[in-house]
C-alpha cells in the first residue's frame, strides 16, 4: 500500500514544477488546481503544510483554491505510487555520489545547458525533491547530474 503522505508530497512537488516550467495556461490551471487539492488533503489529515510543501513556496492562489473545495480530495494508492515515480525519474541520479549520513545534505549538479555552471545547495529534506522543486522556477532548466563530480 503507498503512503498517501508521500504520495501527497509528490503531487505537489509535481504539480508546482509543472506551475513554474509552462507558459500553457490550460497546464498552469492545473498544477494549480492539484497544488490546492494537495493543501486541502494536508489541512484535513490535520499535516501542516510546510509537511506537505516540504518548505517550497506555494502560490497564494493555490491556498485560495484549496479554501473553496469542499471535501479533500484523497489520492489512491496508484496516483501516489504514480506521482513519486514521476519525480524520483524527473533527475537522472545515475551518478549521484553520495558521501557520510545525516539529516541534511550538500548537493551539487550542472547543466547542459551552462558548461561551467555548477548549483550547490543543502537540503533538509529529499535531494531529489529538493531539485524538482528548483527546475524552472529557479535554475535555467533540467539538471545534468552526469557530468557532475564533487571530486574536481
Amino acid at each position: 500500500m503507498a503512503n498517501k503522505l508521500a504520495g501527497q508530497k509528490a503531487k505537489f512537488v509535481k504539480a508546482r514544477a509543472n506551475y513554474y516550467g509552462s507558459d500553457d495556461e490550460a497546464v498552469r490551471a492545473r498544477a494549480l488546481r492539484l497544488m490546492a487539492e494537495v493543501l486541502a488533503w494536508a489541512n484535513q489529515a490535520a499535516v501542516s503544510e510546510a509537511e506537505v510543501t516540504q518548505g517550497a513556496d506555494v502560490p497564494e492562489e493555490a491556498r485560495r483554491v484549496s479554501l473553496s473545495l469542499g471535501a479533500a480530495v484523497d489520492i489512491s494508492d496508484a496516483d501516489a505510487d504514480r506521482y513519486e515515480q514521476e519525480v524520483k525519474t524527473t533527475v537522472d541520479v545515475s551518478n549521484v555520489k553520495e558521501l557520510g549520513n545525516g539529516p541534511q545534505c550538500v548537493y551539487a549538479y550542472t547543466y547542459r545547458s551552462c558548461p561551467g555552471l555548477l548549483k550547490v545547495g543543502r537540503s533538509d529534506v529529499d535531494v531529489v525533491t529538493r531539485i524538482v522543486n528548483q527546475i524552472n522556477a529557479s535554475t535555467p532548466g533540467k539538471p545534468d547530474t552526469a557530468t557532475a563530480d564533487p571530486n574536481e
